[in-house]
């Protein structure tokens, strides 16, 4: 009975790749050594060089938006309160910014981050979720 399957379907046999492989030895090298201090400090050159375009991309970026519209960030938090002056309305209220019937003067002004409609501080709790680094109106929830 084994002889009519090996005459019928022949056992494979594996063929063995022709090419060699080829190991790939990293060249040791001093790492105090000159040539490798240069290799290090170019590196951190070329690092840098990125990082400064980086930053004038950002400025170049910031500086087309208007500067009654730039969002005024504090340092321990990303907060979007802005206190600048321009002709925007409250999206809540209705009353322009700066205005002289304003009855919330005092208050900071936040940007939903849905939708960028602008509102006063006590507007946009009444109105939405104020949180310590963001706020979101209620069409946006």
């Amino acid at each position: 009975m084994s002889s009519f399957f090996s005459t019928a379907m022949p056992i494979p046999v594996r063929q063995r790749s022709s090419r060699k492989r080829t190991s790939t030895v990293l060249s040791s090298y001093l790492l105090t050594s000159d040539s490798h201090m240069t290799m290090v400090a170019e590196q951190n050159t070329k690092k840098m060089v990125e990082q400064s375009k980086k930053k004038q991309k950002r400025t170049a970026n910031s500086s087309d938006i208007p500067e009654s519209r730039k969002q005024v960030r504090a340092k321990s938090t990303k907060s979007t309160k802005t206190k600048s002056k321009d002709s925007t309305k409250c999206h809540n209220c209705g009353v322009m910014f700066g205005a002289k019937e304003d009855n919330k003067l005092s208050d900071d002004w936040v940007k939903c981050q849905g939708c960028s409609n602008w509102y006063h501080e006590s507007c946009a709790e009444t109105v939405g979720i104020v949180e310590e680094t963001q706020f979101t109106c209620k069409m946006c929830i």
